[in-house]
């Protein structure tokens, strides 16, 4: 039986100890189907996150030993910072992970010339609508509704149940997104809490980039709360630090490779902005290497 704590230093990200601990995990575990299914999108992941792994410098272990683990958010979050690698080294950006700078260790130093930046990274993952949720059956044309006063006293009391039950669902739709926007609030302003003043130590803009997996509503999330309702304007010195919030996510292209996309929200009152020469205000989908050959063993 493998374990958390005996990998090989050496190993790669899904050598012999990956697919033994794959093994030991609950069937619902991300990281059994991950290390050992032969779908493509499986595959395809694989290979990005290995993409990720070499340039993940004295992070390997931890990272490694965080994917591996069956807790979901221990999971997300390895994933997060090795698929952010995998990006970064996609768009030929220089990469120190975890960079020694005084007494904090921010995740990633992105770097393109002279020109550099922090990144932070946070996994927010499960929030907004996933596309696999979304009802494909054919909606049922409504019923012709009799003329007030006309219908049966069953026929009314079907209308106010069906208004009541509307109402709770957008109510219920309303809740939603007001917690995402406290979670958005939250992850981004404790990364700049924790790394503003090392940003302006060492005059580096800062970048906090949020992944989101396969969701797709982080974006307007982010953008609502810090562009569109004024956060990062009314709170100009708390937020001053923060250039841009990058939200990345994860799709499957036809082959099964990963596609990686994001988009890059900018904060106007910044006071280092990021160039747009560092990374992109438009960022095209970035296909990471294509599937592996089949693993036997994941059969």
């Amino acid at each position: 039986m493998s374990s958390l704590r005996d990998r090989p230093a050496d190993e790669p990200l899904f050598g012999a100890w990956a697919l033994a601990l794959a093994e030991d995990q609950g069937r619902d575990a991300a990281f059994r189907w991950l290390a050992r299914s032969d779908e493509p999108e499986a595959r395809g992941l694989r290979a990005a996150l290995e993409a990720g792994f070499a340039h993940a410098g004295a992070s390997r272990d931890v990272l490694a030993k965080g994917l591996a683990h069956e807790r979901w958010g221990q999971h997300a979050g390895a994933r997060a910072h090795l698929l952010s690698l995998a990006l970064m080294a996609q768009l030929q950006l220089s990469l120190t992970c975890e960079p020694c700078l005084g007494d904090k260790n921010p995740d990633l130093l992105i770097a393109r010339g002279e020109q550099r930046a922090l990144v932070e990274v946070r996994s927010l993952t499960g929030c907004g609508e996933e596309p696999w949720t979304r009802d494909a059956a054919p909606r049922r044309r409504a019923p012709v509704r009799p003329l007030r006063g006309h219908g049966s006293g069953r026929e009314k009391q079907a209308r106010r149940r069906a208004r009541v039950a509307a109402s709770e669902r957008a109510q219920a739709a309303a809740d939603d997104a007001r917690e995402l926007s406290r979670a958005v609030a939250q992850a981004v302003s404790v990364k700049v809490d924790t790394y503003a003043a090392l940003a302006a130590q060492h005059e580096l803009p800062l970048v906090v980039l949020l992944y989101e997996d396969t969701d797709s509503q982080l974006g307007r999330v982010v953008a609502r709360w810090g562009r569109d309702d004024g956060a990062w304007a009314r709170a100009p010195e708390r937020f001053s630090a923060l250039s841009s919030v990058l939200v990345v996510g994860r799709g499957v292209a036809d082959d099964g490779a990963c596609l990686l996309r994001a988009e890059r929200l900018v904060n106007a009152h910044a006071a280092r902005p990021l160039p747009d020469t560092l990374l992109p205000l438009r960022l095209a989908p970035q296909i990471v290497p294509g599937p592996p050959p089949i693993n036997p063993a994941g059969r």
